[in-house]
């Protein structure tokens, strides 16, 4: 059964941790990744969550920032900063993820739009028979639709 993979002649791109990496590995991924998010795996490669741009962000200041609507009181402390990271650069990253979000590779291009519309990740997993297979870019996504096809 083809789906919207054949269909926009995509490529995945291969962008995934095992739960047990340290968010400092995730990270480092992260920011090599054109995606802007990563499947995070269990044992048997089936997306245990989704770690994300803000995800991280969450991560690298502290809780108290989401909660302010104005900063401009807040003096930066890079000494604060290095100890959040700190803080957290070894533990799993398993545990700082967003809800697993899949597509299955032979959903239609319109499934895959609605998933994206109500999702607040740049990317979503794409799994065949429950296993991951890669990730799918939002921009990605978007340029193969736009490519004109004859």
């Amino acid at each position: 059964m083809s789906g919207f993979l054949d269909l926009l002649e995509l490529e995945l791109v291969d962008a995934a941790v095992p739960r047990s990496a340290p968010l400092s590995e995730a990270a480092r991924l992260l920011g090599e990744s054109r995606v802007g998010a990563l499947a995070v795996l269990d044992e048997e490669r089936r997306v245990a969550g989704l770690f994300g741009e803000l995800q991280l962000l969450r991560l690298l200041f502290p809780r108290y920032l989401g909660e302010l609507h104005h900063t401009a009181f807040v003096r930066d402390d890079p000494g604060l900063l290095a100890e959040c990271f700190a803080r957290v650069r070894d533990e799993p990253i398993g545990g700082n993820t967003h809800a697993p979000v899949t597509i299955d590779a032979t959903a239609s291009a319109t499934h895959v739009a609605e998933r994206f519309l109500h999702l607040d990740m740049p990317a979503i997993a794409v799994v065949r028979d429950g296993t991951y297979i890669g990730m799918l870019g939002l921009a990605d996504f978007c340029r193969a639709l736009m490519r004109p096809r004859i």
